[in-house]
């Protein structure tokens, strides 16, 4: 952890430190990729939270920061919750550090900073990557806040993602969460054709069944070395919340307490019941195996098949979209709304 406040010379370096952002539809792997890309000796890559995606509205027409917006900032990320609970951040030095830095600052270099605040003891950080599946939505702002910046893209069987949101979260409608694969998956390859060079794709089955060989053609795409390191994730440290910790990695993630491994894979054969199985095919199957190559039942037979329901559920996903841009483009409704629903829930599946 930093000790001293942020010099010049480290604030010019970190203005040139490029960014990376993990992208993927919840349960697709993303939390287990940041956690490898942040045992990584020179890259910081801390727990997931939108704080970008929810400060952007306020603060990032900013030309020239005053002291009071470095107050207003801090305070504003203090209401969110997630950050609150993932991130065990020392709010004095961050503020001392964003105070020194507020002469030359940017909304993006402000966002660095937070991000610099969890290098910890890493010496010489040259990346610094971040994830969360909302950022799906937001890829244009990203883009503008950080023009050089790259992206990764996790994707997973489209049935294994359905199983897995809905053992973990309270998302049973298996329906509109295959809508939702398609859709986010659909977003992420749209811009991904118009910036290619942007782009580094990695199915999460070739992630855990050669994680070695995944992760230096990675570094390759991020211009850093490989580091062995990488092949031991590293849990997040949420010791500053001891009964968060707990709900997190029993519940959430608990594949983060184990080496990476193969068994997630093919989870969902067992679990999965045969209509869902059907279903999901039916809504994902040509774009899974078409796009990435999964092996799915591609067939447009419609017996028995609730194609209206599907339908509707589509518009939902799509309506939902549209009310989630329209909400984090108010900070004040964003973070109320927020509060409002996160109370008694553990994690977001998006």
């Amino acid at each position: 952890m930093m000790e001293k406040v942020i010099k010049a010379d480290e604030i010019d370096k970190l203005k040139e430190i490029p960014v990376v952002f993990v992208l993927g539809t919840g349960r697709s792997g993303t939390t287990l990729l940041q956690s490898l890309l942040d045992a990584h000796p020179n890259i910081v890559a801390p727990p997931e939270t939108k704080f970008i995606a929810i400060l952007y509205p306020r603060f990032s027409s900013i030309k020239k920061w005053t002291e009071s917006d470095i107050i207003d900032f801090v305070d504003s990320l203090k209401m969110d919750p997630q950050f609150v609970e993932y991130w065990n951040i020392n709010w004095d030095l961050l503020l001392k550090n964003l105070m020194a830095a507020r002469e030359v600052a940017d909304f993006s270099l402000i966002c660095k900073m937070v991000y610099y605040q969890m290098k910890r003891d890493k010496g010489d950080v040259k990346l610094i990557s971040d994830k969360n599946p909302l950022y799906i939505l937001f890829i244009d702002k990203l883009r503008v806040l950080y023009p050089n910046g790259k992206f990764i893209h996790i994707v997973r069987d489209p049935r294994a993602v359905i199983n897995s949101t809905m053992k973990t979260f309270s998302m049973k409608n298996y329906i509109f969460n295959a809508n939702g694969w398609v859709i986010q998956n659909s977003i992420i390859e749209s811009d991904k054709k118009n910036n290619p060079s942007k782009y580094f794709t990695i199915k999460y089955e070739k992630l855990v069944e050669d994680t070695e060989g995944t992760l230096k053609d990675l570094c390759g795409f991020l211009n850093l070395p490989f580091n062995e390191e990488m092949l031991t994730h590293k849990i997040p440290d949420m010791s500053h919340n001891r009964k968060f910790e707990k709900k997190y990695l029993e519940k959430i993630h608990k594949s983060l307490t184990k080496p990476v491994n193969i068994e997630s894979i093919n989870k969902w054969e067992g679990e999965l019941k045969a209509e869902e199985k059907i279903i999901v095919e039916y809504i994902t199957g040509e774009f899974a195996n078409t796009k990435y190559g999964y092996n799915t039942n591609v067939s447009k037979r419609s017996t028995g098949i609730p194609v209206i329901l599907i339908i509707w559920k589509m518009i939902v996903f799509n309506l939902w979209i549209g009310f989630t841009r329209f909400r984090f483009s108010n900070l004040s409704f964003n973070l109320w709304y927020s509060k409002k629903f996160k109370k008694g829930r553990i994690g977001e599946a998006y």
